[in-house]
């Protein structure tokens, strides 16, 4: 069963075909990356896993992927045709870390920027990272302090420095921008 090494990779937003073909949409900048991290899970006979709605984890063994236009297709051993497939729409596709990777110089996976103390450019403290909201443009950061969650765009224009040895990310929002969750 899972360790505690699980990352959360994708989202299953549908089925394609008869056959048990998942959708996934990927959280990767690159495609590849879960191509290579499926990949290597398969050929070392480790599994992936889905996570439901209520945490509950499911391990899978992977039989292929492929890519389609801006989804994934992924194959699941056990998960043979549209409506086993349709039962799991909704559900977060995981892989354990040491099946991803090792990041490019100046790139992170988000699980190793989740918990950053969050420094304006300024050197104020502005909160936590408490998680980062995928969209189809750009990645939304979201910092919490106390009960207040600010919502900032996760661009090259406002992030200064990523340092996760030293538990901090720096960001320079566009003016006002913070204003807005003032009280």
């Amino acid at each position: 069963m899972p360790g505690n090494n699980l990352l959360v990779i994708g989202k299953i937003v549908s089925v394609h075909g008869l056959k048990g073909d998942l959708k996934v949409f990927s959280y990767a900048d690159s495609p590849e990356t879960i191509i290579d991290a499926f990949g290597n899970a398969r050929s070392s006979g480790k599994e992936v896993y889905l996570q439901n709605a209520k945490g509950d984890i499911t391990p899978y063994t992977p039989t292929s992927i492929r890519p389609l236009k801006n989804v994934l297709l992924i194959r699941l051993e056990g998960i043979d045709d549209r409506n086993g497939a349709s039962l799991v729409v909704g559900y977060q596709l995981l892989i354990d870390q040491s099946d991803l990777p090792t990041p490019a110089e100046d790139e992170w996976y988000w699980e190793d920027l989740i918990g950053l103390t969050v420094f304006l450019a300024d050197g104020t403290t502005l909160g936590q990272l408490d998680r980062i909201i995928p969209t189809s443009g750009v990645d939304v950061l979201v910092i919490k302090r106390g009960d207040t969650e600010y919502l900032v765009p996760a661009d090259e224009d406002t992030i200064v420095e990523i340092d996760p040895e030293a538990g901090r990310l720096v960001i320079n929002p566009v003016e006002g921008l913070l204003d807005l969750y003032e009280n």
